[in-house]
C-alpha cells in the first residue's frame, strides 16, 4: 500500500491485530527491579457528567510508586480514592492525563488489553471476598491462574503456597462456608498474590483478615515474590 493510500477493510483489521498482539507481548514479558517505576500518572483526571453538573472525582493526580514499595491511599469519604484505585487497577481509563503501568500506557489500551493487563500484573483484594460458593478455597486462589492459562500442577502448587503464607494451608479443601470472615479475607489476599502481580489492590481489607499491622485503607500491596 502506498503512501496517501486508503486501507481495505482486511488491512485496517490486520494493522490493528498486530498492534494489539505487539503490545499484549510487551506486557506479558514487563520485569522490573526493585526501585524501578511501576505505577506513574501524570495530570490525572477522572470527571463525570451529572446533569448540568461535572464531577471532579480526580482533578491532576500526580503519583509514582516504585517496585517493592507500600503505598497507602487515605482520605475522607467522597475524595475519589475509589475512582483512583480503579484507574490504577485497570478498571477504569482517566478523562484525560497520562497513567503508565510497567512502562504501558494504560489509557491508550482496548478493553481486551486491560483485560490481560489485569490478569497479568494486577491481583485484587475485595471488601466482600467475593468467593464462589461451590468451589473450595485451594480451587478459588487457583481460578485467576486457569484463566492466566497455567498448567493445572502449577496452579495447585502456587494457590497452595499462598495459602501457607496467610496461613490457611491446612484448610485447603474447605468450602468458603467453612471459614470464618477474616479467614475468608485471607482467602482472597491468597489469590490476589498467586499470579505473582506487579501490584496487588486492595480496600480496607487487612484488619479484617487479621493483619492489624497494616493500614484498614485502599492501598497498593507488594507482588507476592517481593
Amino acid at each position: 500500500m502506498g503512501r496517501g493510500e486508503e486501507p481495505g477493510r482486511a488491512g485496517i483489521g490486520r494493522v490493528k491485530k498486530e498492534r494489539e498482539s505487539r503490545r499484549t507481548m510487551a506486557v506479558k514479558t514487563v520485569r522490573l527491579r526493585p526501585g524501578e517505576t511501576l505505577i506513574e500518572m501524570r495530570g490525572i483526571c477522572k470527571h463525570y457528567v451529572m446533569g448540568d453538573e461535572i464531577v471532579r472525582a480526580n482533578d491532576n493526580v500526580n503519583l509514582t510508586i516504585r517496585m517493592g514499595e507500600f503505598v497507602s491511599i487515605v482520605g475522607k469519604s467522597g475524595s475519589g480514592k475509589s475512582t483512583l484505585m480503579n484507574i490504577i487497577g485497570a478498571l477504569d481509563v482517566p478523562t484525560s492525563g497520562l497513567y503508565l503501568l510497567g512502562g504501558e500506557d494504560v489509557g491508550d489500551m482496548t478493553q481486551n488489553e486491560l483485560a490481560d493487563i489485569r490478569n497479568r500484573m494486577i491481583g485484587f483484594v475485595f471488601q466482600q471476598y467475593n468467593l464462589l460458593p461451590k468451589l473450595n478455597i485451594l480451587e478459588n486462589v487457583e481460578l485467576p491462574l486457569l484463566y492466566a492459562h497455567v498448567s493445572a500442577e502449577e496452579r495447585e502448587e502456587r494457590a497452595y503456597r499462598q495459602l501457607e503464607r496467610v496461613g490457611l494451608g491446612d484448610k485447603a479443601k474447605n468450602m468458603p462456608n467453612q471459614l470464618s470472615g477474616g479467614q475468608q479475607q485471607r482467602v482472597s489476599i491468597a489469590r490476589a498474590l498467586a499470579g505473582n502481580p506487579s501490584p496487588a489492590a486492595g480496600g480496607r481489607a487487612h484488619r479484617r483478615a487479621g493483619f492489624e499491622d497494616q493500614p484498614a485503607d485502599p492501598g497498593i500491596l507488594p507482588g507476592a515474590e517481593r
